[in-house]
């Protein structure tokens, strides 16, 4: 018979197991109602409210009995009178005596109606031996279950196993079983071995702990190897049923801190020992750049069918958005926080915050709540101070990135940093080489593949795609706030930066990250030793912008091919990057490339035409005439021949608003006649929009809004729509609309069934969270 005491089980999980026994049990299915202030409800099997069966769920392992019998005696019993059930059942985790369950039934008289509705830990165990297919789908019973798990071990392995799966035991009740459990166990089922990989923090190690812990469950003896292979093979003993646990086999800072003489031989030769064997198991873990590296300078492990065909990579993505809620849930329910701090996470919504959050990590979880009990007397807020590790992860990266990388391989994911989300491969190493001048190209060719294959599935993610090029992303978002970070605490490194950037775009990036946005300087800066590296290197900065200014965009759409890409224009380029130099030159105060500013200027407004282009094209005369390095005459001249453009050639509001703005920031360059021309010209676009509205407009949004757009303009300028036209708008507003309508009608049978899919998480979510709210200290 199952004899679990349940302690390793939160409330939640302790509601979802007695749900399924007690489904199995009655022959009902029962309801699951929000924990916590749950008004005397936890399970309802009900056809209607005048005839419902009510479950109630106390978790009370912990507390035991006494604690168990005062909460319903106080609590309970006034919330079940309310309800009045035809019939209500409690189940515990506590251990009771008939007489203790004589004692709850006169306590909660005349609700309970038998001994038989109340269910203690016996019970519960008795309905576990009868169901084992509800045991192996609570896997954290067993997982977590120490007394169990070493009831099966002889005792030569409980000396040398008990303290690490002790360890194991409390680490546990913490998991939370998802498809990177399944898809390991079938690699190991398949091929007797599993080769576990991953980014740092990921949850490599637990999940090899989770499947040495499961196999246990099943009879495998545990053997855990510490120092080197030849730890496997002395303990290697073909009679017994053995699961052999390794982690971090190639070392956690460095190959050579594993890697002894011929160990790469051993690796293999005990894999191929493994491999395929009824008896024995072996789970490694490495993260997955050091077995990128190891594949690189070991041949044999670089030739080892081994390293392929039995790797599982962990990734976040296997982690969906109620696991996450579930990983939070678990550090928090049993932690040592106080009951203060673990209930503000409800409020306002922050555990949503949290586990939404860009950089969430099993790892940095633990990191924080960790910190949290440690620093619970000084720290004045556990969300606060959740928030600001998850928006700085400096600890989940710092030590593989100091430790692990080499310089060069540092260099190519700070460059990553300044780049857009995805960038093509081609110029990534063209600005990887860029930075390394001093090596012959063949040379930076292969240092390059060298720290591609390093850094991939690890640090960066590279996708191929099918016109035969490769995107390039960093693997996690959190690795980039970490170098945006480190890059704050090593200002030093931006000076390699400065003199050798290939990309304009990454120098614009590198402005922005360091100051305000540049539209709006004067705030705060979020990286101000960076600010202040940048300010101190102002001529530098510059001239690396006058460099760099005519270099491809990085920027990837996927509507255009790669090569197609590259062909940005110009007239739409020089606007943008010099009217961005131009805030730059003004707030460094540097004159370092005044001239050069100028001479572009006179050659970028040679390209002005007005159109769509007109708002960009107001925006660098505004902030030309703002650095005061020409004189106002030859200013007065542009803004008159750039407002006769905009004018002559006005077929949107958009473009006659940018003529309006150019009046409006520089008045001393203008007279009332020009302002006159501007009026003049609006009748032309309104007729203009009139026509669009009622001929080419195809979307009703889009429509409706243009045509509140049109009647502010024309009656900011004197101009009036009739009634005629303003009806045949609005009759073909109300067509477009009828059409679409008719469309989402098509869609709506989908998007009805992903919204309850929606729904019901959130629920299964909100559910999970509740039980904080009537914890104690």
């Amino acid at each position: 018979m199952a004899s679990y005491d349940f302690r390793s089980l939160s409330d939640y999980d302790f509601e979802q197991l007695v749900r399924d026994l007690l489904q199995r049990e009655l022959k009902l299915p029962l309801e699951s109602f929000a924990a916590g202030r749950d008004g005397g409800v936890d399970l309802r099997h009900s056809r209607d409210d005048a005839n419902a069966l009510i479950v109630q769920c106390k978790h009370y392992s912990v507390s035991g009995y006494s604690k168990l019998l005062s909460h319903l005696k106080h609590k309970e019993r006034p919330k079940i009178a309310a309800l009045s059930p035809v019939r209500y059942i409690l189940a515990t985790s506590v251990a009771l005596s008939p007489s203790n369950k004589s004692e709850i039934q006169a306590t909660l008289a005349p609700f309970i109606r038998t001994p038989q509705d109340i269910y203690g830990a016996s019970e519960l165990n008795g309905i576990l031996t009868s169901h084992p297919d509800i045991e192996r789908a609570h896997l954290k019973l067993y997982l977590a279950s120490y007394a169990v798990l070493m009831s099966g071990l002889h005792g030569d392995l409980i000396t040398r196993t008990a303290g690490y799966l002790e360890n194991i035991e409390k680490k546990a009740r913490l998991y939370v079983s998802n498809n990177g459990l399944t898809a390991a166990l079938e690699i190991l089922n398949k091929h007797s071995i599993c080769i576990i990989a991953g980014i740092p923090g990921i949850g490599k190690t637990t999940l090899a702990e989770m499947l040495l812990l499961y196999h246990m469950g099943k009879g495998f003896s545990p053997v855990v190897v510490t120092a080197d292979i030849g730890e496997a093979e002395r303990l290697y003993d073909p009679s017994q049923t053995q699961i052999f646990i390794y982690d971090d086999f190639l070392g956690q800072t460095s190959l050579t801190e594993a890697m002894g003489k011929n160990e790469d031989a051993r690796l293999e030769s005990f894999m191929t020992r493994i491999e395929g064997s009824a008896n024995k198991r072996l789970i490694l873990t490495t993260r997955e750049y050091i077995l990128q590296q190891a594949q690189m300078q070991y041949e044999k492990l670089n030739r080892s069918l081994h390293l392929r065909a039995r790797k599982y990579v962990l990734d976040l993505a296997v982690y969906s958005r109620l696991d996450r809620a579930k990983i939070l849930y678990n550090h928090i329910y049993f932690s040592s926080l106080p009951a203060a701090w673990k209930q503000e996470i409800l409020a306002e919504d922050s555990h949503k915050k949290m586990l939404d959050h860009g950089n969430f990590s099993p790892r940095l979880i633990e990191t924080i709540v960790q910190r949290a009990q440690l620093d619970s007397d000084s720290a004045p807020s556990f969300v606060s101070h959740a928030m600001d590790i998850l928006s700085n992860p400096r600890d989940l990266w710092l030590h593989p990135f100091e430790r692990h990388l080499v310089p060069e391989a540092q260099d190519l994911l700070l460059l990553l940093a300044l780049s857009p989300s995805r960038i093509l491969l081609d110029s990534v190493e063209a600005g990887f080489t860029a930075l390394h001048p001093e090596l012959s190209a063949s040379k930076r060719s292969l240092l390059f593949q060298d720290v591609l294959r390093t850094l991939d599935d690890s640090f960066i993610d590279l996708h191929a795609m099918d016109n035969g090029h490769s995107l390039v992303s960093l693997h996690n978002p959190s690795i980039r706030d970490f170098l945006l970070h480190y890059f704050e605490e090593h200002p030093d490194r931006i000076e390699v930066i400065l003199e050798r950037a290939k990309y304009y775009s990454q120098l614009e990036r590198l402005c922005g990250y360091a100051f305000s946005p540049l539209t709006a300087w004067g705030g705060l800066s979020k990286y101000p030793r960076l600010e202040r590296a940048l300010r101190r290197h102002a001529d530098a900065l510059l001239r690396a912008l006058r460099r760099t200014f005519d270099s491809e965009g990085l920027e990837f759409s996927p509507s255009v091919t790669p090569d197609g890409e590259r062909r940005l224009l110009r007239h739409e380029v020089a606007h943008a990057r010099l009217g961005f130099l131009f805030n730059v030159r003004n707030e460094l105060q540097s004159s370092v490339i005044d001239d050069w500013l100028r001479s572009t200027f006179q050659e970028v407004q040679g390209m002005w035409r007005g159109g769509s282009d007109a708002s960009t094209e107001v925006s660098l005369l505004t902030r030309t005439f703002a650095s005061g390095l020409l004189p106002e005459e030859q200013m007065q001249k542009s803004a008159l021949r750039l407002l006769a453009r905009i004018v002559k050639g006005a077929h949107s509001i958009e473009e006659l608003s940018a003529a309006e703005a150019l009046l409006d920031r520089l008045p001393e360059l203008f007279t009332k006649d020009d302002a006159e021309s501007i009026s003049e010209a609006a009748y032309g676009v309104i007729q203009y929009e009139m026509k669009w509205l009622l001929s080419d407009s195809d979307n009703a949004t889009l429509a409706q809004d243009s045509f509140e757009e049109l009647k502010s303009f024309a009656s900011r300028f004197g101009y009036s729509i009739d009634k005629a036209d303003r009806a045949r708008i609005e009759e073909r507003i109300a067509m477009l609309e009828a059409k679409a309508e008719l469309k989402r009608e098509d869609l709506e049978q989908d998007a009805l069934l992903e919204q309850l899919d929606e729904f019901e998480e959130e629920g299964e979510i909100e559910r999970l969270f509740s039980t904080l709210r009537d914890l104690e200290d």
